[in-house]
């Protein structure tokens, strides 16, 4: 009887530690997600360059790296997450945060790439899932836009229209990276379509202005980010004295290094 007491307080004390010993786990992501392993210190290598509407490299394009370093974990909104820095060329540094489930990666971001032109709308900074490999689509964001002022090369506009983002999952890709592209690996890849219908008033006369355009992530397991690009702008404006093109090329990354091939 005595020994089948003892038994018991060693199970129990066996299972309380156990517990315990879950429970002191801190870590931003609870669940592993392979496609966005983070660790601090660890930091990706990405070659820059501009993509026409075919999306190909442009033949003047200026190329340049961009480094991301995961810095610290913190907390955002109530999101436990981690914090990256990215360095552009000219030193630039841009902060981003980042976290993931085991199925979904959410970003804390406003979803706008740098621009060199108005846009009429504005999307606020918050969290946005930008991957689910469990879902064909969902809804990112959607917006009313109501008399927005804006810049374009014909004049001061007003806009008005519906804004909407939708994420797509687009099943496995092959995507060669590293120096000169000699590696390749298989990759998750996702989509998201940035769909505006509307109109825009300029110097008075009322012009429809439709127009979509897609940002693009791959990930492969045990990397993270291999590649994304976000794809150029390219549509016309009717207006009563003609049509008027309206053309930004776009921007693409592909990964040359990452600290965790080489066992960071």
């Amino acid at each position: 009887m005595k020994k089948f007491a003892i038994s018991l307080l060693t199970i129990a004390f066996l299972v309380l530690t156990q517990s315990c010993d879950n429970d002191s786990s801190t870590s931003p992501q609870d669940e592993s997600n392979r496609y966005f392993p983070v660790k601090i210190g660890a930091s990706w290598t990405y070659n820059n360059y501009s993509i026409d509407s075919l999306g190909q490299k442009e033949e003047k394009s200026v190329d340049y790296e961009t480094i991301v370093t995961v810095v610290a974990d913190t907390a955002i909104k109530g999101k436990d997450c981690f914090s990256f820095k990215e360095t552009y060329q000219n030193n630039v540094v841009e902060n981003k945060y980042y976290y993931s489930t085991q199925y979904q990666i959410y970003v804390y971001d406003d979803l706008l790439p740098t621009l060199n032109f108005d846009i009429p709308f504005e999307i606020p900074v918050d969290w946005y899932k930008i991957a689910d490999s469990q879902k064909n689509q969902w809804e990112v964001y959607a917006d009313t836009i109501e008399n927005k002022e804006f810049e374009t090369a014909l004049g001061n506009a007003v806009a008005n229209g519906y804004l909407t983002i939708t994420g797509y999952y687009e099943g496995k890709e092959t995507i060669n990276y590293g120096e000169n592209l000699g590696k390749s690996v298989e990759c998750q890849k996702y989509k998201l379509v940035y769909q505006f219908e509307g109109s825009a008033e300029i110097s008075g006369v009322s012009v429809p202005i439709d127009f979509s355009v897609s940002a693009r992530r791959w990930y492969a397991s045990d990397i993270g980010l291999v590649k994304s690009n976000f794809s150029a702008v390219n549509f016309k404006v009717k207006t009563l004295i003609g049509e008027f093109p309206i053309y930004y090329p776009g921007r693409e990354k592909v990964l040359i290094s990452t600290s965790y091939e080489e066992g960071v």
